[in-house]
Order: C-alpha cells, then structure tokens, then sequence
C-alpha cells in the first residue's frame, strides 16, 4: 500500500470519528459532517427509476440507472435482479450508520477498451439521495487512473481526498468530448462495496 493509499484510509477512518486524521497538537481537528441522505431516498429512486410502476427498478430500467446497476450486488438484498424502495433505503441506513463521511477512491477509466489519458473524471451523485451529498472530480494519469474527491473547500485541509458514501453516475470529459454511454458509468461508494476488494472503480466508456 502506497503512501497516498494510507493517508486516504487513515481519512475514511478518521471522518468515522468526525475528525481529520493526523492533526497535531497545532492544529484543532476538522469536521467532515456525513451526508445527510434524505429519509425517503428509495421511494425517490422508484419515483425517479420505475417507468412500469410495477414497484421496483430492473431489466431496462437499470440500464437508465447505472449506479444502481453498478450497486445490484449490494442493494439486491433477495438477489431476484431488481432493486426495491426497501432495499435502497436499507442500504442508505448502512452508509449513515457507518459513519464514514468520506472514502479513498480512483477510477480507472477506458474509453473503447483504452485507458483514457488526462480526463477529466466527475461522479455525479444520484438527486434521490439528497443535495448534501457532494460530486467528486479527478484527472487520469497515462494509465487512465484518477484520484478522485470533493471539491477543496469542502475538505478539512491540505492534503486530504476522498468521496462521500452514495450512488454516482460517472461522466468522463475526454479531448473536449463528453461521455456517459458504456457497460460501466456508475459506481456505489461504501466500505462494503463491490470494487473494493480491487482497490479501484473501473468506468468503461463507449464513444457515441
């Protein structure tokens, strides 16, 4: 584990606490608030996601919604391959109840199969879950791998990145072009999510 991984996990343990990690007697520690999730979020994502009314989001629905496809693994609790108000609103309490405010993420990026070099990297959070969960932006190296994290001012200091437990959509800016269309571009952010054990959200982007 590289120095910035460290540094990036001492912070999701930190933000549990409410305190940024590594302030020193100089310094009084900085407060990063976890978000708060609006209480009827799952019945915001069937409102947002369920076009047949049949009370759940599945098959082509999830194709529209591609950070609940991405999560499907998580969310779907009875593993029936479609996603309830329940099961969105369980999964919304893990995150609060975590207390985790903010997570060390990359995302490496590919566009038709190749790393995307110098894009610029946006999750946009899911509107059901509420306007204090914040967008987060990175750049990819050569590799087409990219740090990503909130905005500055929203950080308790230098040095410090992350992104706040939640359902994105992922939007890469590659040579002035935007994209959003491929087989990955969402992702879950959450310590028990289903990249973690690679250490990296994998975003896969077809051009149009």
């Amino acid at each position: 584990m590289t120095a910035h991984r460290h540094r990036l996990v001492a912070l999701a343990l930190g933000a549990a606490l409410g305190a940024a990690p590594g302030a020193g007697c100089d310094r009084a520690p900085g407060r990063i608030p976890v978000p708060d999730y609006r209480a009827d979020a799952g019945r915001a994502a069937i409102e947002a996601y369920d076009s047949n009314k049949d009370g759940k989001i599945s098959g082509d629905e999830l194709l529209k919604a591609p950070a609940l496809d991405a999560a499907l693994e998580t969310l779907d609790a009875n593993k029936d391959k479609a996603i309830t108000e329940e099961e969105v609103t369980a999964r919304v309490r893990q995150w609060r109840d975590s207390r985790v405010a903010l997570m060390p993420v990359s995302c490496k990026v590919t566009l038709n199969g190749q790393p995307a070099a110098r894009a610029r990297v946006t999750f946009e959070p899911e509107a059901f879950l509420g306007g204090t969960v914040r967008p987060a932006t990175g750049v990819t190296d050569d590799d087409g791998i990219a740090i990503m994290s909130i905005a500055d001012e929203h950080l308790p200091g230098p040095g410090v990145t992350g992104v706040a437990p939640g359902l994105y959509r992922i939007v890469a800016e590659v040579d002035n072009a935007r994209h959003t269309a491929g087989p990955r571009t969402g992702c879950e952010v959450a310590p028990s999510a289903a990249w973690t054990g690679e250490g990296v959200v994998s975003a896969e982007f077809t051009k149009q």
